[in-house]
């Protein structure tokens, strides 16, 4: 049967074992072995179409529960709720500065943006979100009622008391207009978020000026009248009664405003990653550091990036998604994401001196929507390079669109060593508050003791806390033998998924390309029960070399084993794996249950190498609640194996050839750490086809959860260019149904970009064996990957910076008061507050007595001589050795004390 569809924006593959086809469909049950190809046409298709109807409000249902669960076919009604919506209006533009027309907040900024979204007809696949005027009150939500009407006194005002009106704030212009487009841009974006939170719509993109993020509550600042995301926010919790809202700023400016708002809350994590200079950068503010975390309730919950340094490219502000932003946003598990997206970091714009590509943000977002089941509200901030902001924001769109995410290059560099700076000394300030920190800085120890490197002194804290190994509990392998397949596995989950895609496309448009569902039959007799090596050799294609496809059942029982059936599964993944290459598909998902009777319950996988140079790079990633095995080679032909894995059980089995495979036996509860080091891992080797295994057949694959599922699958189409498949190893008899439901569910609605499911994500036990595992690798990549070496292996913290910054790093560094940094306080050492101002007059500038480093030296408390530590050459303890009473030493540009007798940085207590 041939049905248009207007869900699935991808081609899924869905192999069925035998005897599963659902009941519900009109075909025979005579074959064995059952096809369900969902193929994903041209979009350029659809382009042409009208566009959207205006969003209307439809009942506020869970699409989780609809696919889990199933439901009516009322509850499919609209298909708009499963499309992304925009938000403009062209009444915005008439905001301008009347006294400067060359100002760079240009109304041609946001005209750019609208001309090149139509010309691509981005906006013809998305739903059209009305516009508003926000109301006074719920402006009020964030600004004073004075400062309101003083805005709206500018509709009144001459030119010259404009002018007059506005000098008064920095950085700021008004005209007549200025009121009416800021009521706009704040009714918009509410509309933009009750849209997506009222699941009229999966996400949406606010599409406004003048930008909000700098705003305060008195106060207009930088371009910027009222806090739009502020007040989005505000809504949020009033009106929706939201715990957790997440609020990224990825703008090169620090918005002081959003900020200083929510300050004292602990309902919404704050994450800024802006300019900063050591202060030197507009706005010039304190608090804009790495250690303003918050205050009160909210400690913990701001969480600031700072940029020393101007030119940082794509793989600096990856790593910070990887390492500080995605797993703080995984731990905080935000219900709600609000993006203040200002594009002023891309390359070309003035205002921001940074070389990002466009297409960056279109990774940044399809991470963000790996989060929070998708429900994700972008609004636009800054950005002054017209060509390179209306770029950056199409590639947004796409993503948005659940299109394919474009490929970079050039990742597998060094972070510049002032990113890995603020982001170690970040993590050491949060680590009290939260465990993926902790996480992270107790890897960058392990890997340079791995390395035989002393661990840097500024983390010593972080590794001398007492932990308890969480060690893995065994697991039942216990499994029913003689039941090859079980009929009703999957039948409730493709019955769902049709009943969603025939009741989504019933009003005739096709919003996201033409998707069609084909479902063969292949009858095919027991019998071939003699063969245990099956190959199938195909003929050369073009564009690409031959494909040879084997499949060896190593160690395995052939019982039951049909050659026929399993010969067809592989010249199915094949042919699949090669429309991926030649860009026919888009990505897939191949679902299987095992072909033969597992009688040593022995783990399984299908793993895929190359071997030409002339070919493209496979990245093969085996995922279970066990092991993850990554394997890349350069090679021209596509194999794949069907082979049994041992289980590992110590560190030592680590892979001996780290560029033929990555073994990591995470234990299954700190997946938040592998996930750091995995995304960077495969991000930077830049594969060209993707192939996931998830083994839901391991014992302990009830551990993946299944809004994991789709945050792994989510982030994988960031890679090659999003030419991903996914292969699922569905169980015989080992979960109930409702556990394979949700996980095929899962891996699906990523794949479509659907809602995903919302439970808990991840949890945050700390493993010292994971962390080994990790450190081991880490080590063993150090010279073939820079960019994790240069977070997880901060060398270049000191060698790597030029001469001249060695000289001025510590004069630049503000010197800090020193302040509780832990739970817990130094008992030997007792200060006053005489002491505290005799070393605040030390400068941090001053050098080691010893080998005249300035970078991060330490004053002892005793004799006032100033020392190098242990990341350098150790000097502080040598000093240490000789004069034994010499216990106390203050680092006054990190605002620590190291207390030997408690052999850790403490806090202090003053008395």
């Amino acid at each position: 049967m041939d049905i248009s569809l207007s869900i699935l924006p991808v081609e899924c593959v869905i192999l069925l074992a035998p005897r599963v086809l659902p009941s519900v469909w009109p075909v025979r049950r005579a074959g064995l072995f059952f096809v369900l190809l969902i193929r994903v046409m041209d979009r350029s298709a659809s382009i042409g179409q009208p566009p959207c109807e205006t969003v209307t409000r439809v009942d506020d249902s869970n699409l989780a529960t609809l696919l889990f669960n199933g439901g009516s076919e009322n509850d499919y009604d609209d298909v708009n709720r499963f499309l992304p919506g925009y938000v403009t209006d062209h009444r915005m533009l008439l905001h301008r500065n009347i006294w400067f027309p060359n100002h760079i907040e240009t109304p041609e900024r946001l005209s750019s943006i609208l001309n090149l979204c139509d010309q691509q007809g981005l906006f013809e696949r998305m739903k059209k979100i009305p516009s508003r005027l926000a109301s006074l009150e719920e402006i009020e939500l964030f600004h004073s009622k004075e400062y309101v009407q003083h805005v709206a006194s500018f509709e009144a005002m001459a030119t010259d008391e404009l002018q007059k009106a506005s000098s008064i704030y920095d950085s700021v212009y008004a005209c007549q207009h200025s009121f009416t487009a800021a009521r706009l841009a704040v009714g918009s974006l509410l509309n933009a978020t009750e849209a997506v939170l009222m699941k009229r719509c999966v996400n949406a993109i606010a599409l406004v000026r003048p930008p909000g993020h700098h705003a305060m509550l008195d106060a207009a600042n930088g371009f910027c009248l009222f806090n739009n995301v502020g007040i989005a926010a505000a809504h949020a919790l009033n009106a929706f009664r939201l715990d957790r809202i997440l609020i990224v700023d990825w703008d090169v400016h620090y918005g002081q405003g959003i900020q200083q708002k929510f300050i004292h809350s602990k309902q919404i994590l704050c994450v800024s990653i802006h300019r900063h200079e050591f202060g030197s950068f507009w706005p010039h503010m304190p608090e804009s550091d790495w250690s303003n975390i918050g205050q009160d309730d909210g400690l913990g919950f701001n969480v600031n990036v700072p940029l020393n340094v101007r030119g940082l490219g794509d793989a600096d502000y990856l790593a910070i998604f990887h390492h500080i932003l995605l797993p703080l946003a995984i731990e905080f598990q935000p219900q709600l994401i609000l993006v203040s997206a200002g594009f002023d970091a891309a390359v070309g714009c003035p205002e921001g001196e940074m070389l990002l590509s466009p297409r960056i943000f279109a990774h940044f977002t399809k991470m963000l929507a790996s989060v929070a089941s998708g429900r994700l509200v972008i609004s636009l901030e800054g950005g002054y390079c017209i060509p390179s902001l209306s770029w950056s924001v199409s590639c947004v769109v796409r993503a948005l669109l659940n299109d394919p995410i474009p490929k970079l290059a050039g990742l597998n560099v060094p972070v510049n060593p002032y990113v890995v700076d603020a982001m170690l000394s970040l993590a050491r300030r949060l680590k009290p508050y939260w465990k993926c920190m902790g996480n992270l800085l107790s890897a960058v120890n392990a890997t340079m003791t791995r390395a035989n490197q002393k661990p840097l002194t500024a983390h010593d804290s972080v590794f001398s806390a007492k932990r308890t190994d969480q060690t893995e509990a065994a697991c039942s392998t216990i499994l029913e033998t003689g039941h090859v397949s079980n009929q009703d596995h999957l039948t409730n989950v493709i019955s769902d998924i049709e009943k969603l895609q025939l009741h989504a496309s019933k009003n005739g448009i096709s919003t996201r390309g033409r998707v069609d569902l084909r479902v063969d039959m292949v009858a095919q007799p027991y019998g071939d029960f003699d063969v245990d090596r099956l190959a199938v050799f195909l003929p050369e294609k073009h564009w690409r070399d031959a494909f040879l496809i084997q499949s060896t059942l190593a160690n395995v029982s052939t019982f039951r084993t049909r050659k026929k059936d399993f010969s067809r599964c592989i010249k199915e993944v094949e042919d699949f794996a090669q429309s991926l290459l030649n860009g026919v598909s888009v990505c897939g998902c191949l679902i299987t249950e095992h072909c033969v009777t597992n009688f040593w319950n022995m783990e399984r996988e299908v793993s895929a190498t190359l071997a030409n140079s002339t070919a493209c790079n496979v990245l093969f990633v085996c995922l279970s609640s066990a092991m993850v095995r990554v394997e890349r080679r350069s090679v021209g032909q596509l194999k794949v194996t069907s082979v049994a894995i041992p289980f590992i059980h110590d560190a030592t089995r680590v892979n001996h050839n780290i560029l033929d495979e990555t073994i990591v036996h995470p234990d299954c509860y700190n997946v938040d750490l592998l996930w750091s080091f995995l995304l960077p891992y495969v991000t930077a080797i830049s594969p060209e086809l993707v192939i996931l295994n998830v083994d839901l057949d391991h014992p302990n694959a009830k551990h993946l959860a299944p809004s994991l599922l789709s945050f792994i699958v989510s982030n994988f189409l960031t890679l090659a260019n999003s030419r991903l498949l996914v292969s699922a190893n569905v169980p015989t008899v080992s979960y109930p149904d409702k556990y394979i439901k949700s996980s095929l569910t899962a891996l699906l609605s990523a794949l479509a970009g659907c809602d995903m499911p919302v439970d808990t994500l991840l949890s945050n036990k700390l493993s010292n064996y994971s962390i080994t595992m990790v450190a081991e690798l880490v080590y063993q990549l150090r010279t073939v990957l820079p960019t994790l070496q240069s977070v997880l292996l901060p060398v270049s913290l000191i060698d790597g910076l030029p001469v001249d910054m060695n000289l001025w790093f510590g004069r630049m560094h503000r010197p800090r008061p020193l302040k509780i940094l832990h739970d817990y306080f130094c008992k030997h050492l007792k200060l006053n507050r005489a002491d505290l101002i005799s070393y605040r007059t030390w400068s941090t500038k001053t050098p080691c007595k010893i080998c005249s480093n300035r970078l991060g030296n330490w004053v002892c408390l005793i004799c006032s001589e100033v020392f190098c530590d242990s990341s350098v050459n150790s000097h502080r303890e040598q000093h240490r050795e000789m004069q034994r009473n010499h216990n106390f030493f203050v680092n006054v540009t990190e605002s620590s004390v190291y207390c030997y007798l408690c052999s850790a940085e403490c806090g202090y207590r003053s008395y």
